[in-house]
């Protein structure tokens, strides 16, 4: 499995995933929206926070099943805890994966968060 770093804007935060990062999709719910162009769903197993758990804030709206964490340094959402459709998974933001070129992702299929409870 191929294994990727990212990071917030200002590096305080760091994570590692494995995974091929070949299903990106976007996020209606009201954070989504605001906070990123792509995330893509990891297993629990396969996300590693390395560096900056201090760094980080924590925001919970609606069902709060979802903990959407950002670098309290910069604010740069980085990925989500959440129970989506029975099972606990991490949404990463595309857009901190290094080398990851989030400007050539077209026509991504959305998620249908602002109506799950």
């Amino acid at each position: 499995m191929p294994e990727y770093m990212g990071s917030c804007q200002c590096g305080a935060v760091q994570f590692r995933v494995s995974s091929r990062l070949d299903h990106p999709s976007r996020c209606n719910c009201s954070y989504c929206r605001r906070a990123w162009n792509a995330g893509h769903y990891v297993e629990m197993g396969d996300f590693e926070l390395i560096s900056g758990e201090s760094d980080l804030g924590e925001h919970r709206f609606g069902s709060r099943t979802a903990a959407h964490h950002f670098c309290q340094r910069c604010g740069i959402s980085v990925f989500s805890q959440l129970r989506w459709r029975g099972e606990e998974r991490y949404v990463v933001n595309l857009g901190c994966i290094e080398g990851f070129d989030l400007l050539s992702l077209t026509d991504l299929p959305v998620n249908d968060g602002a109506s799950y409870r």
